[in-house]
């Protein structure tokens, strides 16, 4: 690496990117005096940049309220273990303002039904004494 030659960056543009620095010392800046005017927003638009970007929705796939009762966990979750004090504010989180994401589920009768995502979010339901739950099936 030669001397006129950038140093190399890493993965991130470090803190200083995070935190605006102000003016060096005795210099005065000049605050910014033009008139608020509404932009037009923009679209979001995909990666290709053709279209809105819009969700995929799936097959056979839809929105309900199932009864918290009706729902068993899946046998094969990975995660075993379920942090009492996380658990605790997840629940607190739900009194207060609702289940925020909902869980995914699969049909296995007729009143029956297998989560496939979303176990902590259906037992902090359950302690925070839902009866049903938002679920996609």
């Amino acid at each position: 690496m030669s001397a006129k030659q950038a140093p190399r960056r890493g993965l991130g543009r470090g803190l200083g990117s995070l935190i605006p620095q102000g003016p060096a010392e005795g210099e005065m800046a000049e605050p910014e005096t033009r008139p608020a005017t509404p932009q037009p927003a923009r679209e979001a638009t995909s990666a290709a940049g053709d279209a809105p970007a819009q969700p995929q929705m799936v097959a056979g796939a839809y929105f309900a309220e199932i009864p918290v009762e009706q729902i068993s966990p899946n046998h094969a979750q990975p995660r075993e273990v379920f942090e009492e004090e996380a658990m605790a504010e997840l629940v607190h989180s739900i009194k207060e303002v609702g289940l925020l994401q909902p869980v995914v589920v699969r049909r296995t009768g007729d009143a029956t039904y297998e989560l496939i995502m979303g176990e902590r979010r259906w037992r902090a339901s359950k302690l925070a004494e839902r009866t049903t739950i938002p679920a996609i099936v």
